[in-house]
Order: C-alpha cells, then sequence, then structure tokens
C-alpha cells in the first residue's frame, strides 16, 4: 500500500478563492459516489492524500481510482486521478484549512 500522495501547498496557491472558478469545475457529489463505488463496490484500498499546511503534512482525504470494471490501485492510476481531480482536492484543502487561502 501506498503511504499517500502529497499535495503540496505550492500546488494549491491560485486555487483557493473566489478568482479561481472555472468554466468546469469537478462535481463533489458525482466524485464522492465514484469513490464509494471503487472502495465499497470494487475493493479499492483508499489512498491518503496530503496538504502541506504551515510546514505540516495535514490529511485532506482519501483517493481511489479504476475504470467501471475493475478498481486499479496502481501508482500510475493513483496519480492519473490525483491530477485529473487536483482542483477538488485543493478546494477541499482550503475548505478544512483557511490558511491555504492566504497563501498565494
Amino acid at each position: 500500500m501506498l503511504p499517500g500522495l502529497i499535495l503540496a501547498a505550492a500546488a494549491t496557491r491560485g486555487l483557493c478563492g473566489p478568482s479561481s472558478l472555472a468554466a468546469r469545475a469537478p462535481c463533489p457529489r458525482r466524485q464522492l459516489l465514484s469513490y464509494v463505488a471503487f472502495t465499497a463496490g470494487r475493493g479499492a484500498a483508499p489512498t491518503p492524500i496530503h496538504a502541506l499546511v504551515a510546514d505540516v503534512w495535514q490529511p485532506v482525504g482519501h483517493l481511489a481510482a479504476g475504470t467501471p470494471e475493475a478498481a486499479d490501485g496502481s501508482v500510475a492510476a493513483l496519480v492519473r486521478a490525483a491530477t485529473l481531480q487536483r482542483r477538488l482536492i485543493a478546494e477541499h484543502a482550503c475548505r478544512l484549512y483557511p490558511p491555504l487561502r492566504t497563501e498565494k
């Protein structure tokens, strides 16, 4: 099992705040339903995600990856999933840790 994927504070800069609204924002509910399907239905192991907050790595959530047919816990699949969901992860980190909002 991976020790966890890490989202550095530098990656969250510019993603927190009202100026970061994009034309196509990821849907948190749809992503939650996909995560539950991968972890409960397809047996994917959740991988923890962390963000750097004031020089301390803080937990932000968990990530799972796969296809509609099966879970995929490979490092490559998890990195692709983290890359695709980077904005959603960063926005969630900003809600959990307000000091990230001021780091721009």
